[in-house]
């Protein structure tokens, strides 16, 4: 939590030195962010409305980067994870978006949440609500290693072994 803090503090640092007019190569030189990245946030900033002198600096919630939670689910959440997890989950609420990948039906995410049910329906009600669902069916496109046996009777057949 600290080094985000840390970046949070940096970016917020980065569009007040935008709102007082400095260039990208001005920001960029004391090696804090590369141009290509200020120019990025240059751009995002103007789009937002950031650079606004009378508009608020973003919170933290909004200038972090995407988060992915990829296999939710998988392992039961216990506390503090939870409760870190639903704080993430709140602060982005309506404001910012999260990616989650499962290999569960949406219906099984409650089971995360075993020592708190309440917590868990408070976060998932979260997450659904204008949540987009994209379901993938179909063969995975992970590489199939063939088996060790496999491997053996294709040596036995008189294949090259290149792996020696």
């Amino acid at each position: 939590m600290t080094n985000r803090r840390f970046e949070m503090y940096h970016y917020r640092q980065i569009l007040v030195r935008m709102r007082q007019g400095d260039s990208d190569r001005e920001i960029a030189r004391p090696k804090t962010m590369g141009r290509k990245k200020v120019a990025h946030v240059r751009a995002v900033a103007t789009e937002r409305g950031w650079l606004a002198p009378s508009s608020p600096l973003p919170d933290d919630a909004v200038l972090s980067p995407l988060p992915i939670i990829d296999d939710f689910g998988l392992k039961h959440l216990r506390p503090p994870e939870d409760e870190i997890f639903h704080d993430l989950v709140a602060e982005r609420y309506e404001r910012a978006a999260a990616v989650i990948t499962s290999n569960l039906d949406f219906s099984e995410w409650g089971d995360a949440f075993p020592s708190n049910k309440m917590l868990g329906a408070a976060t998932l009600d979260r997450i659904r609500h204008g949540a987009y669902r994209v379901i993938l069916d179909g063969d995975s496109y992970r590489d199939t290693k063939p088996t060790v046996e496999g491997a053996k009777n294709d040596i036995a057949k008189g294949a090259k072994n290149t792996h020696s």
